[in-house]
């Protein structure tokens, strides 16, 4: 699995976006109003944050020109055109996203559950992952508003496809 994003600036205000059933009936429609982007109906997905740019949906590459997403709670399809975008967690995480986390899931010298924590304030720093290997990242640490890294480690960053981790959802 990995991220679907929809790339509202390559849209123009006369496009929609259509997700469809698993049976290809359009269950939502993003569309352009006075007030921006939004989908026809409510929707619940990893990330969505229209008047940003920002919408990602958990999601498989697909065939026959759609992917297949998860929105309020089911699976679904958006179909592939030149407004949707299928990307790694892996690749997502290394090239898009800044990270966070809490003492409950701490950074090491090593990426073992048993090694050493690296002794940090979470609530004012933030991570950006240099490289993946398998349930652990290598991050380079900041101090908030910081933009040189002070320290580096490793941090968990699942448990199966259970995600460790939050992240901020910036491009």
């Amino acid at each position: 699995p990995g991220l679907v994003l929809v790339d509202i600036d390559r849209l123009s205000a006369n496009d929609s976006i259509y997700l469809f059933s698993s049976t290809g009936k359009i269950i939502n429609t993003l569309m352009y109003g006075d007030d921006g982007w939004y989908f026809e109906n409510d929707i619940s997905c990893r990330a969505y944050y229209p008047d940003y740019g920002i919408i990602f949906f958990d999601g498989f590459k697909q065939k026959d020109n759609k992917y297949k997403i998860y929105c309020n709670d089911v699976w679904c399809y958006i179909s592939i055109e030149n407004y949707t975008k299928y990307i790694s967690w892996n690749d997502f995480i290394v090239k898009y996203a800044f990270i966070s986390t809490t003492r409950f899931n701490p950074v090491r010298i090593a990426p073992q559950i048993n090694a050493q924590t690296i002794d940090l304030d979470y609530a004012n720093v933030y991570f950006l992952a240099k490289r993946i290997e398998q349930e652990w990242m290598f991050v380079d640490i900041y101090l908030i508003e910081q933009t040189f890294p002070f320290k580096q480690g490793w941090l968990r960053w699942r448990d199966n496809n259970k995600l460790l981790i939050d992240i901020d959802y910036t491009l």
